[in-house]
């Protein structure tokens, strides 16, 4: 039995689908579930956490319009908070890019005196 050039170029794009997907789901780490204790990344500066989605939603906003002082007002105006990489967290609820967080320590590893729970965006703590 002898295989077409057809056959032979569709045996190929189909083992080539197969390593791009073995790649893509093994290259990078699996994002931290409910219940997990995961480390904040280090960014420019701090994440927003917002006391509720809608509080992040709006933080955000004007943080990619560029307008801090906008984002001080929200963040004050909703109880919300800031995180900065190295903090260590965990893992309350997932929603779409975003997570409910708890923060447990600061950025020196000491804990942190009071309960500090929040949505922030998924890239915070991936």
């Amino acid at each position: 039995m002898t295989i077409s050039r057809f056959g032979r170029l569709i045996l190929y794009a189909l083992a080539a689908s197969v390593v791009i997907l073995y790649l893509a789901r093994n290259s990078e780490p699996a994002a931290p579930g409910i219940g997990e204790t995961t480390t904040v990344h280090t960014a420019n500066g701090y994440w927003p956490c917002g006391s509720t989605t809608e509080a992040l939603d709006e933080m955000e906003k004007w943080r990619a319009l560029g307008d801090s002082q906008e984002v001080a007002r929200v963040l004050l105006r909703t109880g919300s908070g800031r995180l900065v990489g190295g903090m260590k967290v965990k893992i309350l609820d997932i929603g779409f890019e975003k997570r409910k967080i708890r923060a447990l320590t600061n950025a020196n590893g000491k804990a942190l005196p009071g309960d500090l729970e929040c949505w922030v965006t998924s890239d915070a703590v991936r």
